[in-house]
Order: structure tokens, then sequence, then C-alpha cells
């Protein structure tokens, strides 16, 4: 069975509409339609949430589905790379108080930029690992 058709049986079997669903999830009513219709997929949070409402195993919810498989590797893929950049921006931080520290070079408008992308991919990070709700 595809994994658009388990998760509209589940939710049928829960007397769940899609809107209701959408709202246990915190998506909208488009996004179960998606999943149900194959035409998306729900991320690992979502994945896990739909277990734990219907109360079954991820392996029962994504069994024999190649698709759903593959996503979950590339997202899992996508947070390393996050965290990896994260860790960039901070060495390059260090490195612009190592040169004002040891020769008095202050890059004042590198370090502004760097602190600026820091931010932002600090919280695309937190989002990938679900601290902070979409």
């Amino acid at each position: 069975m595809e994994f658009s058709q388990t998760i509209e049986i589940m939710r049928s079997k829960n007397s769940l509409t899609q809107q209701q669903l959408a709202n246990e999830l915190h998506v909208s009513r488009a996004a179960i339609a998606k999943w149900e219709s194959g035409r998306g997929l729900p991320d690992i949070d979502n994945l896990i949430a739909l277990s734990e409402l219907y109360n079954i195993s991820l392996d029962e919810l994504i069994k024999e589905e190649d698709e759903v498989s593959s996503k979950l590797i590339s997202d899992s893929k996508a947070r390393s790379g996050h965290f990896l950049v994260v860790l960039y921006l901070l060495a390059t931080i260090c490195y612009v108080g190592f040169l004002y520290m040891s020769i008095g070079i202050f890059l004042i408008g590198f370090l502004i930029a760097t602190c600026f992308v820091l931010f932002f991919e600090i919280k695309v990070l937190y989002k990938t690992l679900g601290v902070l709700k979409k």
C-alpha cells in the first residue's frame, strides 16, 4: 500500500477530517490533501506526529515506500549541512577576532555580514531540528 493511501485510511479510521488532522499537526489542510493525493510528503517531524497520533510505528507508516525513505535521508543530510555551515561561520568570526588581536586589523563589515548570515542559518537549523515551529 502506498503512503498516501495509508494516511488517508488511518485518518478515516480515526474519524478525522483533513482539517482536524491539519490542526493536530499544525499544518495546512492543503498539506494533508497533498500527502493523501501523493503530490507531497511530510517531513520527519510530521511523520513522527502521525505515527504517535495513529499509534503505529514509523515502519508501518512508511513501509514499502522508497520515496518517503529517500526524503528522510535527504532531510538528514540537510540538517548536517546546516550544522557545518554554522560551525564554519563561527570559525570565521573567531578568525576575525584573531586578526584584530594579533595584528590590529578589524574587519567590521565582514564581521557584520558573517553575523547576519549566522543568525539566519541558526534560525534555519532550529527549524530543521524542530525547535521552532514553521
